[in-house]
Formats: structure tokens, C-alpha cells, sequence
């Protein structure tokens, strides 16, 4: 029982550092990620849930950008390179990106199950 409450709290903290987000929808998506993995982990003899849609990332204009954004991924159109990770404000910024996106922080992955026995 003392992993499975460990594995909780680790959710519910997880959840925390979520609703720090900007994005509602980033945030309730990454929400049920997180709450369909833990379930996952909590009753592993349940049936896996197929996996939440992706949300499809548009790019926003650098005009919609704003330094309380912070570090996020620069793009030029039509893309030919990789982008540039950081902001305007940054000693090196290239000053040719139009567009940002914001950097996807990944779910960490779920804690592997102790043998006890």
C-alpha cells in the first residue's frame, strides 16, 4: 500500500507544477495524462486506456510574444532548420524567427514497481 500512496502524492505534485501552465488546454490535457497513468499504475490489472489525441501546437507570431513566456522554441516559415530555444531578449537571438511554440514538457515516466516478496 505504501507505494501505491507514494505514487499518488507524486501525481498530485505533478499535478501542482501542471496548473502552473499558461495553457488551460495544455494544462487539463497534460492533467489527464497524468491521471490515466497513475490509475495505470494504482490498478495495473485494469485494461490500458488508449492514448489521449495529441492537441495539434500552432505556431503564434512573434508579435504574441511576451518575456513572462519565456524560453520557447523559434521558427521561420516554410521550416528548413531546427529551432532556436530561447527568446528575443536572449545576446545570440538570431532575429529572423516569425513564430514560437511553446516547449512541451514531458510526463515523467511511471515509477517501476518494487518485488517485494
Amino acid at each position: 500500500m505504501r507505494a501505491r500512496e507514494q505514487r499518488l502524492k507524486e501525481a498530485l505534485e505533478t499535478i501542482k507544477e501542471l496548473s502552473k501552465w499558461d495553457g488551460i488546454s495544455q494544462y487539463l490535457d497534460r492533467c489527464y495524462i497524468e491521471a490515466r497513468d497513475v490509475l495505470a499504475t494504482l490498478y495495473p490489472d485494469t485494461p490500458a486506456q488508449p492514448p489521449a489525441p495529441t492537441p495539434e501546437i500552432t505556431a503564434q507570431s512573434i508579435d504574441d510574444w511576451h518575456e513572462d513566456y519565456g524560453d520557447v522554441l523559434w521558427w521561420t516559415f516554410p521550416i528548413q532548420e531546427p529551432p532556436y530555444c530561447g527568446s528575443p531578449l536572449d545576446s545570440n537571438w538570431p532575429d529572423y524567427h516569425t513564430h514560437w511554440t511553446p516547449l512541451v514538457i514531458p510526463a515523467a515516466p511511471a515509477p517501476k514497481e518494487e518485488n517485494n516478496e
